[in-house]
């Protein structure tokens, strides 16, 4: 079995900052050589005072130390500054072996029109570029939106989609070795259908439907069919694949998938993947109301992003884990809403590592009623205590482990057990008395 080639699983860093100037472009000055060219890309992180420093950018080189950050490539948008520089930042590259596909639609010819999978798209994009999150360069994220306005029709169709697989799929058909990268996210996200022509046919896929589909006409694109594709050819180390879309059963439609010719390599068992469906077959994938402001939202999308972006999401050692996000999203969806279940599949041995370094203690916040200052108030978890507190001020915290907890006053009132999990930074058990 052919080994593994090395690739970069952490980005790597370019320099520390030591300036970022309020102005347009915004200059940046690093505390040590960069080493960087024209044109090239960069991830900036943790600057404080001036947060247009913070993000993905091109750069137009200065002098040894001293870049000024664009949007585009052509260093022509320039980043303007929002504020005076305070301390921090870091200058990383991009992750360069990382890809990402990602789709979504609200308007189709035939279909009622959706609200949410478009921004849903953009934020799990802004998430995989950003320095924070999947940090992949931009050159390497293809990002297709609908557009109901075109006049040649309601696009993407099914060739739009399905060009930007075979921009993969087909190069490396032809290359000896078969592979591309570290890792692929697929994320696709609007209405949805799982197409089983033939008798025991699986059923463990989705097909998103292109704006173009008609009920007499269900054009469509099998995530996991692709993503197996790649699997099987050992294309890429890891897999991730995101399905936000209605799995309603369709027993006359055949499974749209790859063109390009199957290929076998000896790596497809040491492939790890994470396969996420945002509902049962035969079932709905709804969107809802939520956060702040709240606006249309997939229900599977807000889960997937409060996992990725919330820092005590984690397991014990600080890491979001293929298997923390898989548990995390199918707990999670049912309870936005409970006739929608999500569906995760994950390869059974190392699992995948989406980041490290989390918080594996949340902040748990009281505030109590002026009537209870100088009381005693006991945090316990089952018999044990965990902490007594004097209540001295109109509000306390503390981090703590996960797990179920109880409030209560010496001699007096206690709360109902409440549980912990690592959905949210603070916990405020709010107005104790």
């Amino acid at each position: 079995m052919p080994p593994p080639l090395p690739v970069e699983a952490v980005p790597l860093v370019v320099a520390e900052v030591g300036s970022a100037t309020n102005a347009a472009p915004v200059s940046i000055q690093t505390r040590d050589l960069h080493g960087l060219k024209n044109g090239d890309e960069i991830k900036i992180r943790d600057v404080t005072g001036n947060d247009a420093a913070n993000g993905s950018f091109y750069v137009r080189v200065k002098d040894p130390k001293t870049v000024e950050l664009f949007y585009d490539s052509a260093l022509a948008s320039a980043v303007a500054g929002t504020g005076q520089y305070k301390n921090g930042g870091t200058m990383l590259f991009p992750l360069p072996a990382d890809y990402g596909i990602i789709v979504g639609i609200n308007g189709y010819s035939k279909f009622k029109s959706l609200n949410g999978p478009e921004n849903d798209a953009k934020r799990f994009r802004n998430w995989l570029a950003s320095p924070s999150g999947g940090c992949v360069a931009l050159r390497n994220i293809d990002l297709i939106l609908s557009n109901a306005n075109n006049p040649a029709g309601f696009q993407p169709t099914y060739d739009a989609v399905s060009d930007v697989f075979r921009k993969y799929s087909d190069p490396y058909f032809e290359k000896e070795d078969h592979r591309m990268g570290r890792r692929l996210y697929v994320f696709l996200s609007g209405h949805g259908i799982t197409p089983l022509l033939a008798q025991f046919a699986r059923t463990d896929i989705a097909g998103l439907l292109m704006a173009n589909s008609s009920p007499s006409y269900p054009q469509h694109v099998v995530g996991q069919l692709y993503a197996e594709w790649f699997r099987n050819a050992g294309a890429f180390d890891e897999l991730v694949l995101f399905m936000d879309c209605c799995r309603d059963l369709k027993l006359n439609v055949s499974p749209s998938g790859p063109v390009t010719p199957a290929v076998n390599s000896d790596r497809a068992d040491q492939v790890r993947f994470l396969y996420a469906m945002a509902a049962e077959v035969g079932s709905k994938a709804w969107e809802v109301p939520q956060g702040t402001p709240l606006e249309p939202r997939g229900v599977f999308s807000y889960a997937l992003m409060e996992a990725l972006t919330t820092q005590t999401i984690c397991d014990d050692q600080g890491q979001l884990t293929s298997q923390v996000l898989g548990e995390h999203l199918t707990r999670r969806v049912t309870e936005i809403r409970k006739d929608q279940g999500a569906k995760v599949s994950t390869s059974q041995f190392n699992p995948i590592v989406f980041s490290t370094g989390r918080n594996t203690t949340p902040l748990l916040g009281v505030t109590f009623k002026p009537a209870l200052m100088g009381r005693i108030m006991v945090l316990s978890q089952g018999p044990k205590t965990v902490d007594q507190y004097a209540i001295g001020d109109v509000s306390w915290s503390k981090p703590v482990p996960k797990g179920i907890y109880r409030l209560s006053i010496e001699g007096g009132k206690q709360t109902d057990p409440f549980k912990i999990d690592g959905t949210k930074e603070v916990y405020d058990v709010a107005d104790f008395q």
